[in-house]
């Protein structure tokens, strides 16, 4: 379960890694990036984590899961997009990062609300915990791996294979729907 909880974030983790290095060579400075990255994201992050929380409420915890899972491609889709194209506006790019710190928040949230559905009440934090640990060691490995890709293949590659990593993720949750 955490391991399949982990590999969502796994795309997220490869596009964040080289994202702010990618804006800084498309010429952006570091206090605009703070600005953009830190505090505009940072908000992004909390109010998609609020509506993540919502969402968990509202709706049965594995759709929720889902949905935010196939929200969480899309600002991954337009990372790749931007690279593709070069030289994106300053408009776009503070779209991409809150979408991206949006989603990624309402993401984090209903996947530890549907982790901790599942953990054994008797060892509920011992339990939680060991899954949580699986999902953050899971996803370690993805910023070496997007340098190198990146320094071996250029910036694209990365993008693309965040989103496809991302995308990777949507069957794993239909089977875990089978099997729930």
């Amino acid at each position: 379960m955490g391991v399949r909880g982990g590999s969502c974030k796994v795309g997220e983790k490869m596009a964040d890694s080289v994202w702010g290095p990618y804006l800084i060579d498309q010429g952006r400075t570091p206090e605009t990036l703070g600005l953009w990255l830190g505090t505009w994201g940072m908000g992004c992050s909390l109010f998609g984590s609020v509506v993540g929380g919502l969402l968990a409420l509202r709706l049965r915890l594995l759709h929720a899961l889902a949905l935010t899972a196939c929200l969480r491609v899309v600002p991954h889709a337009a990372q790749w997009a931007l690279a593709v194209a070069g030289d994106p506006s300053d408009a776009a790019i503070i779209g991409v990062t809150c979408a991206e710190a949006f989603f990624g928040g309402a993401l984090t949230t209903v996947m530890f609300a549907f982790m901790m559905s599942k953990v054994d009440r008797r060892v509920g934090a011992t339990h939680f915990t060991v899954l949580a640990s699986i999902e953050v060691f899971g996803k370690m490995p993805t910023g070496p791996v997007a340098g190198l890709v990146g320094d071996h293949h250029g910036i694209v590659p990365v993008f693309a294979l965040a989103t496809v990593l991302s995308l990777l993720y949507l069957p794993l949750l239909w089977s875990l729907r089978r099997r729930l």
